[in-house]
């Protein structure tokens, strides 16, 4: 089980609001991630990246991503951690972006893992998609919430197969068929015979392009940081204030149950405490 730090670095975060993301990441980890992938992680919030243990990768969450949002390093020696980076929103979804990261790191910490499937242009030849099982279903409207903390739905091993698959292919059913993408949502693959990238998006498929214009954005980072930044700076996924606006009525459902949850943990502590004379 990979431990998982989560840690401000350049701006000031309440503890208690880092706990509460670390322990609903950490409870989306053990039970949903664990239960469609077979992989867990436990998230610990620190105060200082370097009071994490050794051992522990790392999420820092920083004021501005300046284009380096979700990019994981590429440890050179065994004893070093993998590292993704998520840009602070205060007052708002930051922890979406946390939990896209935590699970991707989880299923490729070196933003290198590939799996088979189907051409999604109907060639009929197989193709290698990049595992960035988030990337899909990433927009905000596709988010479900776990203890009042706002994480990312991902997709599931069916979703890579045309044929054999059933539904549903994401956690929470927001792809409704094999290899397709939500509003936000992004698909990359390669061709194995010649190297060339593609990407499917809401507005249909893009690509190619050449694996050499890949390479060159390398820099020392992964296929997936790459792949990502080849025409510019990535900001990782944010929750934008138009989307926030569009869910406002979401988000306030979500937060008055999450207090009358807290009221009755809070009962409950109060029955036991006195009847027990503490």
């Amino acid at each position: 089980m990979q431990p998982i730090a989560l840690s401000p670095r350049g701006v000031d975060i309440p503890m208690a609001e880092l706990a509460k993301v670390a322990a609903a990441l950490t409870r989306q980890l053990m039970g949903d991630l664990q239960r469609c992938w077979g992989v867990a992680g436990v998230v610990s919030p620190f105060a200082d990246a370097a009071e994490a243990p050794g051992g522990a990768w790392q999420i820092l969450v920083v004021p501005d991503a300046a284009g380096r949002g979700g990019m994981h390093s590429v440890p050179q020696h065994i004893d070093e951690p993998v590292i993704a980076i998520v840009q602070y929103q205060p007052n708002t979804m930051w922890s979406l972006a946390a939990s896209h990261e935590a699970i991707e790191m989880l299923l490729d910490p070196l933003g290198a893992s590939f799996r088979d499937g189907p051409d999604p242009r109907g060639s009929g030849k197989r193709v290698r998609f990049l595992m960035e099982v988030c990337d899909p279903c990433q927009s905000f409207g596709c988010a479900y919430a776990l203890d009042g903390v706002w994480v990312s739905d991902f997709v599931l091993p069916s979703f890579y197969q045309v044929s054999g698959g059933t539904a549903p292919y994401t956690l929470k059913n927001n792809v409704l068929s094999p290899l397709s993408v939500t509003a936000d949502g992004v698909l990359s693959w390669q061709e194995p015979d010649s190297g060339d990238w593609h990407q499917l998006d809401a507005a249909g498929f893009k690509g190619p392009v050449h694996q050499s214009d890949v390479l060159g954005a390398l820099a020392g980072i992964n296929w997936r940081g790459a792949f990502d930044r080849r025409s510019g700076d990535y900001p990782g996924h944010l929750v934008t204030d138009a989307e926030l606006r569009k869910h406002k009525a979401r988000i306030a459902a979500v937060a008055k149950r999450e207090r009358a949850a807290e009221a009755k943990r809070q009962a409950a502590l109060e029955k036991f405490c006195k009847a027990n004379g503490l």
